[in-house]
């Protein structure tokens, strides 16, 4: 099928937000993705937060049909994607990682996919890697209401597509959550932000036919990753603290990961063992913590 061209001076129907510390070599991926698009009435807002330059040869490989804005934020993945948001012209918005790519005619897929479901204000898919096995992330087998109880297996921040109206009624990003937020919180932004979008009275549903392409992630077994761990594991009690999910909730998901601790102790896999006792803790101290708002 031929690309559709670009629809003259329309805004477009769908606004890219890539944030990005210029630290991949991936990105040209992402850039042959967008090329080779089936429809082009998209835009991409760059928002940079890497040295100057570090981001010319990506530029330089986006077609020229593509309305592409690069703009700059603070540190922190919150702050960076509330930026992009207040330059996204189009009604709905999607958040590609510098190292996601998209399948030629995802591009149409989704603007049929928004015809279809007018009623939802959030849909979610999946990321398959290369060979189509599913990554990042674990995953419910069949399309769903997005809720309270599902929304961990509803995909992750890459396969997230919402209308621009619903983020700005519950004001974007939660900047003390996430990747860089300079808090104790290294996660949770995107949960959270679906979460508020449901509560605000609006829907979300999980398509898992919806694939967005990234790469498995591979789990390191260095003091880097278990330092990782213990942040993401204290925006997630954050996040089940935020939420109102209640002690007993918390109190399963401290059980489920003794357990699997204990379990990790037989196999005799020591870093696998610390990981759990980590998230044991971070999610105590996440929930438990004290800050504004709590």
């Amino acid at each position: 099928m031929s690309p559709q061209p670009v629809s003259g001076m329309l805004p477009p129907f769908l606004s890219l937000v890539m944030c990005t510390i210029g630290e991949t070599d991936r990105l040209p991926r992402l850039a042959a993705s967008l090329v080779c698009q089936t429809r082009r009435d998209f835009e991409l807002i760059v928002v940079d937060q890497s040295p100057p330059g570090r981001l010319d040869e990506f530029l330089a490989l986006l077609p020229e049909w593509l309305d592409v804005q690069v703009v700059r934020s603070a540190r922190g993945l919150s702050r960076a994607r509330n930026v992009g948001l207040r330059h996204c012209r189009a009604g709905w918005v999607a958040l590609p990682d510098d190292d996601a790519w998209y399948d030629g005619d995802l591009v149409e897929q989704l603007a049929v996919l928004f015809d279809r479901h007018t009623e939802y204000a959030v849909l979610t898919g999946v990321t398959r890697d290369e060979h189509g096995r599913l990554s990042n992330g674990a995953f419910l087998s069949s399309a769903a209401e997005i809720g309270r109880g599902n929304v961990w297996r509803c995909g992750n921040s890459n396969g997230v597509f919402f209308r621009r109206e619903a983020a700005q009624a519950v004001g974007g990003f939660d900047e003390t959550l996430g990747v860089g937020s300079g808090t104790l919180f290294g996660a949770g932004e995107e949960t959270d932000f679906i979460l508020r979008i449901l509560a605000s009275g609006r829907k979300g549903r999980f398509l898992p036919d919806l694939v967005v392409r990234h790469d498995q992630v591979h789990v390191r077994q260095d003091a880097a990753h278990l330092a990782k761990a213990r942040l993401y594991a204290q925006g997630y009690g954050r996040l089940l603290r935020l939420h109102g999910y209640g002690v007993a909730y918390l109190t399963w998901r401290l059980f489920r990961n003794a357990v699997a601790a204990v379990l990790a102790g037989f196999r005799l896999q020591g870093h696998e063992v610390r990981r759990r006792l980590i998230w044991l803790k971070g999610m105590t101290v996440g929930y438990t913590a004290t800050f504004p708002d709590s």
